[in-house]
């Protein structure tokens, strides 16, 4: 098997093509599309780089990867995803394609790698007896923390929104929520990514080996401008204390996904919660989310299992579950 970067060339619809066929297989498809990608890969984005790399054989692509490598924080990590084409699974394929983007992520000098592994909610938390689950375990990755995916038809009945917003507006008095349609106000947008930084240590992360992220003007500049390119539209709420930002929400529209819609981060500050912003913020974003973007949907989310105020929150507002996902985590020994 001969294993090709396809990231910057036409190669790159035959690896979207298994990436996209892999995972239709799944309890629920989360391919990016062709014309994400090929977006993505014309932009330099200061927080990682990111590589498809195909295993072809007799010319065909039999196998998609990826390898994700954080440049401004987490630089022990790299982040691999592997897709078999579904005819010609448990042809060694994906152990192949696995063992290939290890070695690339030790040459950057990467010593923790990371994959998911999205199952049915049949399957326990930890995802034992999945057969993908099985394949990371016998590949020396452990299981690190168990997420939660649900989904939301929109649009949600706006009576519900009403009664959500009243029964915690009593505990966050003083706050002021203001929403903002892609790019908000420079400050404001610096202060969100401030409090962004600390989600991976703020909200549950198991047994993952996490830190705070770098705040980077720079990185959230080209950040917009990639959103720009994939035609995703981001709306978010925050919740001010006089001029301070001290939680956000952000729900994304892409433009290239009809039917679909994501609810990216929430957050708000440890020193102020306990007022229901949380709450606050969801429902007033998705209100508004519904105003720009009226036709039918479907809100794609993710939590920790044991993310119990959040998964409480989604399901005031109507989400249900209906995937799981494991996060696995491999640390490499000093010189291995």
């Amino acid at each position: 098997m001969e294993f090709i970067d396809v990231t910057h060339t036409p190669a790159l619809a035959q690896w979207h093509a298994v990436h996209d066929a892999a995972w239709r297989r799944e309890a629920l498809s989360l391919s990016w599309t062709l014309p994400e990608l090929v977006a993505g890969a014309a932009i330099a984005w200061p927080r990682r780089t990111l590589a498809h790399i195909a295993g072809v054989v007799d010319g065909e692509t039999v196998v998609a990867g990826s390898i994700g490598l954080p440049q401004l924080d987490h630089l022990s990590h790299a982040y691999l995803e592997v897709f078999t084409r579904p005819d010609v699974r448990r042809g060694g394929y994906a152990a192949a394609m696995l063992a290939h983007l290890e070695g690339l992520g030790r040459a950057q000098g990467r010593s923790v790698f990371g994959v998911e592994v999205v199952y049915p909610l049949d399957y326990p938390a930890d995802g034992e007896g999945h057969p993908g689950a099985a394949f990371a375990r016998s590949r020396g990755y452990e299981f690190g923390l168990a997420e939660m995916g649900s989904a939301l038809r929109l649009p949600v009945d706006t009576t519900v929104l009403d009664e959500l917003a009243r029964d915690a507006e009593p505990w966050h008095r003083g706050y002021e929520l203001r929403t903002f349609h892609g790019p908000g106000p420079a400050e404001i947008d610096h202060q969100v990514s401030v409090l962004d930084s600390t989600l991976p240590t703020e909200a549950p992360s198991g047994s993952l080996t996490l830190e705070n992220q770098t705040v980077d003007e720079e990185s959230n500049r080209i950040g917009e401008v990639l959103l720009a390119a994939q035609r995703r539209t981001r709306v978010r709420t925050v919740a001010l204390l006089g001029d301070e930002v001290v939680a956000y929400s952000d729900l994304l529209h892409p433009g290239y996904e009809p039917g679909r819609a994501y609810q990216w981060g929430t957050l708000v500050r440890r020193d102020h919660r306990g007022h229901r912003l949380g709450l606050a913020v969801k429902a007033a974003n998705l209100r508004q989310f519904q105003r720009q973007f009226p036709e039918p949907a479907e809100v794609i989310t993710f939590n920790a299992e044991d993310n119990t105020h959040m998964r409480a929150v989604n399901t005031a507002m109507g989400f249900v579950p209906v995937v799981r996902m494991g996060e696995f985590e491999k640390r490499l020994a000093s010189g291995e």
